[in-house]
């Protein structure tokens, strides 16, 4: 029975992956890490077109996106910057970023791995991808925290919902000085011999 067109290019297709899985174990690591820089790239090395094209299509309009508003709208950035529910947004973008590189890294290692490895081709294969993912992780969990504290210091300054410690509660139709037990004053001066100040002693 001849075979038909799909099964020919099926056929056609797992005899290119297996071809592209005939690599060292050394070379398919690095390509999985390097790709995770690029994001798509390690699956086009492995043969899956249209995957690889999909999510390198994503990670080239993510960073043009990102280079478009770091350049030309600074103004933006730094609004985002100082508002709460945009650093929330920020932070569940940069979480999704870091779940996403260690699923893409994962991923394209065992694409890219060749089908028989010795166990300590594999062990040495599974310790790096481990450590990378660790980076990953550490990396992303940093960022969230630094953004986290930015949201609480923008809280704080805003008085969404942040109630200070030492500022007083005063009542609006009472006198304001009664209400102040103490008042502190800070005087500044100078007294370096210029006009308006009090000259220092002289010899």
């Amino acid at each position: 029975m001849t075979p038909s067109r799909a099964q020919r290019a099926a056929r056609g297709t797992r005899a290119r992956r297996a071809r592209t899985r005939r690599r060292s174990a050394i070379t398919a690591l690095a390509i999985a890490v390097i790709g995770v820089l690029v994001p798509g790239t390690a699956y086009l090395a492995a043969r899956r077109t249209r995957l690889g094209a999909v999510v390198t299509g994503i990670t080239f309009a993510v960073y043009g996106a990102a280079a478009y508003v770091a350049l030309r709208k600074r103004d933006v950035v730094v609004a985002w910057g100082l508002d709460a529910n945009r650093l929330l947004w920020i932070i569940g973008g940069l979480i999704t970023v870091g779940v996403v590189s260690v699923i893409v890294l994962v991923t394209s290692y065992k694409m890219l791995r060749p089908i028989t490895l010795v166990p300590t081709s594999r062990l040495f294969g599974s310790l790096v991808i481990g450590v990378v993912c660790f980076a990953l992780a550490v990396s992303t969990a940093s960022g969230t925290q630094k953004l986290l504290a930015q949201r609480e210091l923008v809280r704080v300054f805003a008085g969404d919902g942040a109630k200070s410690q030492t500022r007083p509660t005063i009542a609006a139709n009472k006198d304001v000085w009664q209400q102040l037990p103490r008042l502190n004053l800070l005087l500044l001066g100078a007294d370096d011999g210029r006009a308006g100040t009090v000259p220092g002693p002289t010899r």
